[in-house]
C-alpha cells in the first residue's frame, strides 16, 4: 500500500492505529505538604502534570465532550482536591491524585507528575507515577 503522506498509516481508516492523549502541564497550587514543622505549617507551590490517555479513541469522539475526557472537570477535581488535603511527601500527593483521576473520569491510562519548588539552589523536585 502506497501512502501520500508519513502520517496516513496512522489513521482509522487505513487500518492503523492512531495515538492520543490530553496533556495538562502545571496545574499550580499552593498546598500543605512537606515533613518539616516549618513546612507543615505554611503553604507551599507545588505543580501537578497529567498525561491522560482517554478510553474512547480518536475517531469516536465526533466532536462531543461527553465521549472523552473532560479536562476542565478533571483540572477542578485536581484544585479542589489539593485545598482540602495535607501531604507529607510529593509521592503520595501524585498517587491521591492519579487515584482520583482514574476513578472519577474514562481514561485508559494516566502519568500524574508532582513538582515541589523547595530549594533555591535547585530549581525542581518532581515525583511521577503512570498507570
Amino acid at each position: 500500500m502506497t501512502f501520500r503522506y508519513p502520517w496516513e498509516p496512522m489513521f482509522p481508516v487505513y487500518g492503523g492505529l492512531m495515538k492520543h492523549r490530553i496533556t495538562m502541564e502545571r496545574i499550580d497550587a499552593r498546598v500543605h505538604i512537606g515533613v518539616t514543622e516549618k513546612e507543615i505549617r505554611h503553604r507551599q507551590r507545588i505543580s501537578v502534570s497529567l498525561v491522560i490517555v482517554p478510553r474512547t479513541g480518536p475517531g469516536n469522539i465526533d466532536d462531543c465532550i461527553d465521549k472523552t475526557v473532560n479536562y476542565s472537570a478533571v483540572r477542578q477535581d485536581v484544585l479542589r482536591f489539593l485545598k482540602r488535603e495535607k501531604f507529607g511527601l510529593i509521592e503520595t500527593a501524585a498517587e491521591k491524585i492519579l487515584e482520583l483521576v482514574a476513578s472519577h473520569h474514562s481514561i485508559e491510562t494516566i502519568s500524574v507528575t508532582v513538582t515541589k519548588y523547595p530549594y533555591r539552589d535547585t530549581r525542581s523536585v518532581s515525583y511521577t507515577i503512570e498507570t
